[in-house]
This record gives C-alpha cells, sequence and structure tokens, in this order.
C-alpha cells in the first residue's frame, strides 16, 4: 500500500482558510515512499524525509495541473483538464514527453487514470464510456462503457483511478461509482463528493463540502477529519500528510487507521 514516511518530527500547520468546497493542492505517495504535490504553482516531488528533490515542475503551456497519477513512480502522469493535455514526469520531475493533446484521440477527455492493463484510462464524455489508451497514449479497442442507469444526467465528474481492476469514478454531489474493466458494476459510494478521493484498503478519503472526510468501508461510516484546508492530504501510518505553499505538513490522526485494513 503506502509506505512509512521516515520523519521524526514535523509540527501540524493549521491553515485558517475555509475550504470553498475544492481543493487548491493534492499530496500523492507512490509505492517506492516519494511524496508529490500538485498546486496551482506545478508539480512536486519530496523524498520519504519530506525534502525537496528539485524545483518544481511548471508547464505554462498547459495550465495549472489537475492532478497526477503516481502509480507508476518512474512515468508520473501529470493531467492538465483546461488544455486537455498529459505530460509524463520521471522521478526526478523532469518531463519525460512534450506535452500530449489526449484530442488526439477523442474529441472530448474529461478526466484520464492509469490502467492496470498498461497503459490509460480516458472518459470520453461525450459517449459516456472509458476509452484505452496504449502506453504511447494511442487508442486501443477496448471501451468500457459507464453505468448511466444510476447517473443522473448531467452528472459531473471530478477524479478517478483503478486499482485492482476496479475502477473508481468521483461524480460531484453523488459520490464514487466502482467498474470492472469490462464495465460491471462493483457499487456505488453514495457520498457528498465535491472534489478528489483517494482509495484504501479499509476504506476512502474525500472532498466532501464541509473539509475531508473518511468513508468506512465495513460499516459505512463517514468520519470528519479536516473541516478547514486548501489540501487534499494523503494517509500514512496513522498520520495525514497535507501540502500548502511548498511546504509538507503532518497531522497525527490515529482515527483513521482502518484506511490500512481492519
Amino acid at each position: 500500500m503506502i509506505k512509512q514516511i521516515g520523519i521524526s518530527v514535523l509540527a501540524f500547520l493549521a491553515l485558517g482558510v475555509s475550504y470553498a468546497y475544492a481543493q487548491d493542492a493534492a499530496v500523492y505517495i507512490d509505492k517506492l515512499g516519494g511524496v508529490w504535490a500538485t498546486s496551482s504553482s506545478g508539480v512536486y516531488k519530496y523524498t520519504p524525509e519530506l525534502k525537496p528533490i528539485s524545483a518544481p515542475y511548471v508547464a505554462f503551456a498547459n495550465g495549472v495541473p489537475t492532478y497526477i497519477d503516481v502509480t507508476d513512480p518512474l512515468r508520473v502522469l501529470a493531467f492538465y483538464s483546461t488544455s486537455k493535455t498529459a505530460v509524463l514526469l520521471n522521478s526526478e520531475l523532469s518531463p519525460i514527453s512534450a506535452a500530449i493533446s489526449l484530442q488526439a484521440e477523442i474529441a472530448n477527455p474529461q478526466l484520464i487514470c492509469r490502467s492496470g492493463k498498461g497503459g490509460f484510462w480516458l472518459m470520453d464524455a461525450s459517449a459516456l464510456r472509458l476509452v484505452h489508451l496504449n502506453a504511447s497514449f494511442k487508442r486501443e479497442g477496448v471501451s468500457v462503457p459507464l453505468l448511466t442507469s444510476i447517473l443522473p444526467q448531467g452528472a459531473e465528474p471530478l477524479f478517478m483511478q483503478e486499482q485492482k481492476g476496479v475502477i473508481y469514478i468521483g461524480y460531484r454531489g453523488l459520490g464514487i461509482v466502482a467498474i470492472s474493466a469490462y464495465g460491471q458494476e462493483h457499487g456505488l459510494y453514495r457520498v457528498n463528493l465535491q472534489g478528489q478521493f483517494c482509495m484504501y484498503k479499509g476504506g476512502f478519503l474525500f472532498v466532501d463540502s464541509d473539509g475531508i472526510k473518511a468513508y468506512r468501508f465495513s460499516n459505512s461510516q463517514e468520519v470528519s477529519l479536516l473541516g478547514s484546508t486548501t489540501s487534499f492530504p494523503v494517509y500514512s501510518n496513522g498520520s495525514l500528510v497535507e501540502f500548502s505553499a511548498g511546504v509538507m505538513s503532518i497531522s497525527q490522526n490515529s482515527s483513521v487507521d482502518f484506511l490500512a485494513g481492519e
């Protein structure tokens, strides 16, 4: 799952700002323990000890990074929704590719994430389906229809990720839909989603209109965690890791240990 962050002392930075329904920054931890962050000023990378490895990656022509996918820590996917482009970054924050136009494969790309089959899943907002791209971002013959029977007309997708063959797609105010790579429904987690989410073994973290909450799979219980922050955190060993103004902060929170599994 997520490796322990090797740091002895780091104070929690309390942010006195309103949440405003969407995060300005987000934190990610890759399988090698590297800590990544996105904000309006670019993409950041830190060691497991939370030391920056370089200056942030900034691509003004692409816009502000919407989110990143760190499934492959050597080829991290950075997605820019305004320009509908993607960039691959190596572990040192250097671009592996030039900006890749996702509109070269479908007319209205809305979300993208890594695929466990290799390549990427790209959401086609016009046709309500997921299109599979190979590792070179070229369209393949695999297409997964979205579950229109449980999605109200005009449902707004916010974020998606794949984990162990299940694709999780979050919709504003509706929740998170789970489907297999073949279109089979795995369930709908009804939460008041207003931004990003992150799946774990025992539950998930998500953005609610009131702040950051955790959802427990075992009893469908929601737990309020942070009500005043502009950063979407990542969970690691009883701690929530946040990012603001180029600074990482850690808040000890043993109440969400269930995220690692029960």
